[in-house]
Formats: C-alpha cells, structure tokens, sequence
C-alpha cells in the first residue's frame, strides 16, 4: 500500500500514477511530480517484471525553482498549456476554492492560484 491521490483529486490523483505503471515501456521511468493524498493499492509484479523506475521528486528546493524559472523564461519549457483558469482579486477566492475542490467539473489540472497587485 502507498499514500496516493483520493477520487475527489479531479483529473490527477492516484489513478494517473496506476495508469502509468500500465503504459510505461520495460526499464522506463515513471517520474511523479505532484504530492497525493489517499490510500492507492500496487502490484509490485508490474513494477518489478517490467524492471520499471517509480521516482517521487519530492519537494523542490531553491536551486530546482531557480531552474524552472530559467527554463519557463528561456522559452524550454512551456507553462501556458498547464494554466486552465486565473483569477483576478482577491474576491474570487471562493471561486478559486470552489474550482480547486472540483477540478474535474472545471477541467482544471492544478489548484487554483489568484494574481492579486
């Protein structure tokens, strides 16, 4: 057994990492990127017959978001395709709640941020 993503998560959670073991190629990689939440059932056969590499980036540091950053604004690495909805003021924060809570009703992939100035 191991901490996964609840159903609640919308379109991420622990399936996509279930789903992943499925499709990944023999002695490939499946990188996690995000924290889940939850209870998620594995088979170790799959992971072990398929000799497949389960990493768990865990939190980043400084140096890893100084990299990011260099890569969004050297164009490498494209950030809008991951942007679903903004919020503008700190008003909508229900809105942003509401969206986070229910992601897969709003199609969102990521939790809500709002740009406040």
């Amino acid at each position: 057994m191991m901490r996964g993503g609840s159903k609640e998560s919308g379109l991420s959670g622990f399936r996509t990492v279930q789903q992943a073991f499925q499709v990944v190629r023999e002695r490939g990689k499946v990188i996690q990127a995000a924290n889940l939440d939850g209870i998620m059932e594995i088979d170790p056969l799959i992971l072990r017959s398929n000799k497949v590499k389960w990493i768990h980036t865990g939190p980043a540091s400084a140096d890893d978001l100084r990299h990011v950053a260099f890569l969004a604004v050297s164009k490498r690495i494209r950030v809008a395709p991951q942007i679903s909805h903004v919020l503008h003021g700190l008003e909508k924060l229900p809105e942003a709640l509401e969206i986070s809570a229910n992601k897969a009703k709003y199609r969102a992939t990521n939790p809500v941020q709002i740009v406040v100035w």
